[in-house]
């Protein structure tokens, strides 16, 4: 599981709005690992890259984290456009 600095540090690569640190931590929590997560404002482009891009440079290994394969096929939909 993602320690709390890291689920801060990748909010503003999924989101340009500013909230309160909890909901920051609970939004990307639920982003990653809750199936029936909905987006609650529009994400930036590419956020799932930059999140993978994160994990890569901070020694994160993204196939132990068990991320939501909805949101992943998602996404995959949204960029195959």
């Amino acid at each position: 599981m993602l320690q709390e600095k890291e689920l801060l540090e990748i909010f503003p690569l999924v989101f340009s709005s500013s909230h309160s640190i909890g909901f920051k931590r609970d939004e990307i929590k639920s982003l990653l690992f809750d199936p029936s997560y909905t987006f609650l404002e529009i994400p930036k482009l590419m956020w799932l890259d930059c999140i993978y891009n994160y994990f890569g440079e901070n020694g994160i290994d993204k196939s132990i984290l068990n991320i939501n394969s909805v949101l992943i096929s998602w996404y995959e939909r949204q960029n195959a456009r």
